[in-house]
Formats: C-alpha cells, structure tokens, sequence
C-alpha cells in the first residue's frame, strides 16, 4: 500500500471527554423502514453495511464518539459504520503497543503508535469512503470504518438481519458494502408509516 496522504481529507485530533458508546445510524423523525436479511448461499451474514446511498440534507454528525477497541489483539468492532464527521474513539484495551495505521483509497490516512500507557486517541473522519485499519505490530488485525453520507444505515447483526427506521419518504437506493463480496442493490420508496422488507443474496 502506498505510504503517505494527500489533500482532501481533513483529520482533526480530538479530545473527547463524553461516555463511550456503539456506533449507528441516526434517526429523523417519522417516515418508513427497511428490513430486511443478508445472505451468502446458505449462510447468513453478519458485518453487512446496508445504506441508503444518497440522502438530501445535512446530517449533524452524533455528540457521543463511536468506539474502536484494540482487544485481545483484535480490532473490536470489526466493521464501524459512522456518519460523516462522525468522532472515534480508539481504545487500546490490551495494555500492550498497538498502532493505528488507517487506509483509504490506499492512501494512508495516519499511522500513530499506542504504546501501552496511551489509552485512546480520537479522531473525527470527513470524507466519505471505506477505512483499511491496521496494526503494524499485529498482522492478524484489521477492521473497517464505513463513513457514509447520512445516517440511515444498518450492520447485519448474528444473524444477517438488518432494520433502518424514520426514512423520509422518497424514492432511493439501498446498497450493501462487505469486505469480500460484492455490492448489490435495490430501489425503493419508503412511504410514511411503510415498512418494507428487502432481502439481500451476495456473491463473490
């Protein structure tokens, strides 16, 4: 991967004192949803980002940062998705040296070390795209940082089903972002009070 950012993305380190929290999407007031499952053969499918892909509007990103771990040498959650401009907190759980070497576009985005003493970092993300996490120190791990438009968005859970609620009424795109497999989508046409049921079957 090539080493080294260009303009365009604005990084800004933040100092957060607000209670650690789990990452979503926001929700308006009113409007339909979406549920619905994801599946790969016979195999349903968690880490799944299912979104609306354009949304007018300016979205406010939420007070409370979303939270990446560093656990058990794992990134923790594996797949993070966050509204743009969206802050994150990043946890060194382990007590051992981990660093934070970030990827998109494969351009690397930062790459700073946590050495054991240094808890959490915190950064806020401005540009929409997919982050490659990596630990320099630890191979094995990786993790992904969704960074979406606006905040109807879901994460298959255990057992690849997924909900999106308060939807404006409108006419969209729904897709799927997953590591491996590749994207699909649908149109729909959420309506006040509507819920609607879209089921996804991915391939490689």
């Amino acid at each position: 991967m090539k080493r080294g950012g260009r303009g365009g993305f604005t990084l800004f380190l933040v100092l957060a004192s607000a209670l650690l929290s789990p990452a979503g999407g926001l929700e308006a007031e009113g409007g339909g949803s979406l549920v619905g499952t994801v599946t790969w053969g016979p195999q349903r499918l968690n880490n799944v980002v299912v979104y609306i892909e354009k949304v007018e509007g300016t979205f406010r990103p939420p007070e409370e940062a979303a939270v990446m771990d560093q656990k058990n040498l794992t990134f923790v959650p594996h797949v993070l998705p966050i509204l743009i401009g969206t802050t994150v907190d990043f946890v060194n759980g382990d007590g051992v040296l981990h660093n934070l070497h970030a990827f998109l576009e494969r351009e690397t985005l930062f790459n700073i070390a946590m050495p054991k003493f240094l808890k959490k970092k915190s950064m806020a993300f401005q540009r929409e795209g997919v982050v490659l996490l990596l630990c320099d120190v630890h191979q094995e791990m990786s993790a992904y940082i969704v960074i979406l438009q606006n905040p109807f968005f879901a994460l298959t859970d255990e057992r690849g089903e997924f909900a999106i609620r308060d939807i404006p009424p409108g006419s969209y795109t729904l897709r799927t972002w997953h590591e491996k497999l590749k994207p699909q989508s649908r149109q729909v046409q959420p309506k006040e009070g509507d819920e609607i049921k879209v089921d996804f079957q991915l391939r490689n």
